[in-house]
């Protein structure tokens, strides 16, 4: 959709042409599109042998898995933001795992996993929906931890 457009760096959206925000609704008219965020704070109390990125990747794939099994999903596409730190867990932790669904009586289908490894510096708006939702999943776990109530939509 960027390229079709002629967008070379991310939409300020209070910036954005007609034509650019046309095309972000007619994204979203046609495509379905989500995001799902796995969050563990530094205060789970986990067995030593346990590694903390491992926990939250099965979480996430879980929780994918879940989506899967009630919407009609053929792609997941997981954005990892290029870091130094956290590059050799991402590949090791999401390597070999695959996604079949089904359920009782039905097919068994398979949903086809792919992964992005982006640098911030790339502008893309896949990688900015990935830090946004992030940074929202994020604050939200600090929030409970604080004794704040879940948020929910009503």
């Amino acid at each position: 959709m960027r390229q079709s457009l002629g967008i070379t760096k991310p939409i300020e959206l209070t910036a954005a042409s007609q034509a650019q925000l046309n095309a972000i609704g007619q994204f979203f008219h046609d495509h379905c599109f989500g995001r799902v965020a796995a969050v563990l704070t530094d205060r789970a109390l986990l067995d030593p042998s346990l590694k903390p990125y491992a926990i939250v990747a099965r979480s996430l794939l879980e929780r994918i898995a879940e989506i899967a099994r009630h919407h009609p999903i053929s792609n997941v596409a997981l954005v990892f933001e290029e870091s130094t730190r956290t590059d050799a867990l991402a590949a090791t932790f999401f390597e070999g795992y695959r996604l079949q669904i089904g359920q009782m009586g039905q097919p068994v289908r398979q949903v086809s996993i792919q992964k992005f490894r982006m640098a911030k510096s790339s502008g893309e708006a896949m990688l900015e929906v990935a830090d946004f939702v992030m940074h929202t999943a994020g604050n939200e776990a600090r929030r409970r931890m604080d004794g704040a109530v879940p948020l929910t939509l009503e």
